[in-house]
Formats: structure tokens, sequence, C-alpha cells
């Protein structure tokens, strides 16, 4: 049934009721009603009926932000330890490309990435500290590590942390991803 012949039939029927508690409403039209027939047009009540659905304002759609880290499309070529370096890197860093992500004085090479948004490495000093040096995203960055299990390296950057991982480079503001990198060679001690 159609919301305004609903609406219509309960207003009549109301105004017909002549009953007290608990008799049926009498429908025949006394009380001072009269009936009367509806000449209305079907089809002219379900067009108008239509428009005014069409018309009513409907509400946005509920939308749900998923954040996922990226992953590579193929996995990095990874070498670990001893002296099988990936392509341009030697025991102090990179050979190949001298760069700002490079290892400084006696420091060594205990992780190195590259990919296509620029190079890291992570080098250790004759004191056993690390220090993680960057040209990702086109730009330079030296941080200390301030966290490590298995493969990955925590960098302090405040306010962000960057996980350096063998395929590689997520960083964390703010308790979501800020950006990534990935690389598509590294190598690790």
């Amino acid at each position: 049934m159609h919301f305004g012949a609903v609406v219509t039939a309960g207003i009549v029927l109301s105004a017909c009721s002549n009953g007290t508690d608990g008799d049926q409403p009498d429908f025949t039209g006394h009380a001072g009603m009269p009936t009367v027939e509806s000449t209305t047009d079907a089809t002219a009540e379900e067009n108008s009926t239509t428009k005014s659905l069409g018309t009513q304002e409907k509400e946005p759609p509920v939308v749900t932000v998923t954040e996922t880290e990226r992953q590579p499309a193929q996995p990095p070529q990874t070498t670990s330890g001893g002296r099988d370096f990936i392509a341009g890197l030697g025991e102090h860093g990179w050979t190949s490309v001298h760069t700002y992500a490079d290892c400084h004085g006696s420091e060594r090479v205990v992780f190195a990435g590259t990919g296509p948004d620029g190079r890291a490495i992570v080098c250790q000093d004759q004191a056993g500290t690390l220090i993680y040096r960057s040209t990702i995203f086109g730009g330079e960055f030296t941080g200390s590590i301030i966290g490590q299990d298995g493969g990955n390296y925590y960098v302090d950057a405040s306010p962000s942390i960057i996980v350096v991982t063998p395929s590689g480079i997520s960083v964390r503001e703010g308790g979501g991803l800020a950006a990534t990198a990935d690389f598509s060679d590294s190598w690790q001690r």
C-alpha cells in the first residue's frame, strides 16, 4: 500500500468511528460524515508516489578506510652474511657510487638496500653503535637505531619511526603508515 493512501484511510477511519470503548467502529457514514467514493486514478497516484520517493534525500554511503603496508611485486634479491655483497656494495659501503647513504671512516656495513626510491644503509662503528643513513624519497637522513629484531631495524626519526626490512622501509607516524619504499636488492651481515 502507498503511504498517502494509508494516512488518508487512517484519518477517514478515525473520523468515521462513532463507537465507544470496545465497540466496533461504524463505517456507514453516520455521525455526520458522508460516505465518499474515490475517483483518484491509481496510475496517477503511483506516479506521484514514485516522484516523491525519487526526490527524497539519500544518506551518504558509509566509507571504511583501510591502511595496508605495500608489499613488493617481486621479492628483492637478498644476500646475507660473508662477502657476497650485492652489486656496488663493499665492506665499508657503496663502491659504485658515493652517496650520502654510505658508511664513514672505519664504520662497516651491517645492512644495505637499494631500490627505485633511493638507497639505505645501516653501519656499525668500532664501539658497536648502529647508524642508519638514507637517500630515500629524494632527501638525506641519518638516524640512530633504537631497536632490532631478526633482520629488521627500527630507526628514531621523531616523531616517526622508520622500519627497515630486507624488502624495504616503512615510515610510521602517529600509529599509522606515512610512507613506504621498496628495495630491489638488499644485503645484511
